[in-house]
């Protein structure tokens, strides 16, 4: 198994759909434990976001919490607005099935 530096995520921003169920919580937990800024999506009330949040110690300078359905297109639409305001730029997952895929950043309206 290899291991990963520390802060070797330091400066990365990361979405994640999800956040808060339970696999969520052990991804968004190692993505903060390497320095990752995350924003959270779920779609649990926000006070029960904070309860996980404060809970597992995320810090508040590194987590964020957006709500969001990602079944309904104007609450994928908001959340990618959040992310892109945040950020300036989304960088879209690689095509599959080839993991190779090249990234490419593109502003919101690229998508």
């Amino acid at each position: 198994m290899s291991t990963f530096a520390e802060d070797c995520l330091a400066g990365k921003s990361v979405l994640i759909t999800g956040a808060l169920g339970a696999i969520g919580q052990v991804v968004v937990s190692a993505l903060i434990a390497h320095r990752a800024t995350v924003l959270a999506n779920d779609v649990l009330p926000e006070e029960q976001a904070n309860s996980l949040a404060e809970m597992h110690r995320w810090p508040s300078a590194r987590y964020r919490y957006m709500r969001a359905d990602i079944t309904k297109s104007d609450e994928v639409a908001a959340l990618l607005t959040a992310a892109a305001a945040r950020d300036g730029y989304l960088i879209p997952p690689p095509k599959l099935p080839t993991a190779a895929a090249r990234q490419v950043a593109l502003p919101l309206g690229g998508w």
